[in-house]
């Protein structure tokens, strides 16, 4: 809070403040710093989505969008103020830390995460005016799907996202082991999944 008091002092017109975020548990620990290439934005926000921001963005924007079953309600605010071209003041220094978990609101409803992306991308039309930013934004969800239900072990639903992965995108190394593990036999399959827990 002493940080971002700060930094609006000494940046007053600034509609946001964003910082690095130091992510912790399940690993190591690291720190992601914020980013200013806007085509990182077919993934995902910037930086950190709760950055403090002023009431009179948070009335340019017109709130949050949150319909039902809708998991991107930070993305879709910040790729808002990036089509409103609205300024903020960027600095590297840890405003928040957040903790890695598995369950989510998002990954609990894991099955409705295409869909919101379909809304995304109709929402923010003026942002996804390409056809690259949009295969870009479905081959990222599907290649994240695919690495997710091979590590739950559900290798049909792998194999079926590395499917959809490969009609906005090139192959990879990832891709090539769940259909690797897909043609093997059900024994030997549990045999490789046992050998990497072992180790």
């Amino acid at each position: 809070i002493y940080l971002v008091l700060n930094h609006i002092k000494d940046n007053p017109e600034a509609e946001y403040i964003a910082g690095a975020c130091k992510h912790f548990g399940q690993g190591p620990a690291q720190i992601r710093y914020p980013e200013i290439d806007p085509e990182l934005l077919v993934i995902s926000p910037h930086f950190f989505a709760q950055a403090p921001i002023t009431k009179k963005l948070f009335t340019k924007i017109g709130s949050y969008h949150i319909p039902k079953h809708f998991f991107h309600a930070d993305w879709d605010f910040w790729l808002s103020v990036y089509e409103k071209k609205i300024k903020g003041h960027i600095i590297d220094e840890v405003l928040y830390e957040r903790r890695r978990r598995n369950d989510s609101i998002t990954w609990q409803n894991i099955d409705e995460l295409d869909n919101g992306l379909e809304l995304i991308i109709k929402r923010h039309s003026i942002f996804f005016n390409s056809e690259k930013r949009r295969k870009n934004a479905k081959y990222n969800l599907y290649e994240k799907l695919a690495r997710h239900y091979k590590t739950l072990g559900k290798r049909n639903e792998a194999t079926e996202n590395v499917k959809k992965a490969l009609q906005y995108g090139e192959s990879s190394p990832a891709f090539s082991t769940i259909i690797k593990e897909q043609e093997m036999s059900y024994v030997r399959y549990l045999l490789r999944r046992l050998g990497r827990y072992i180790n």
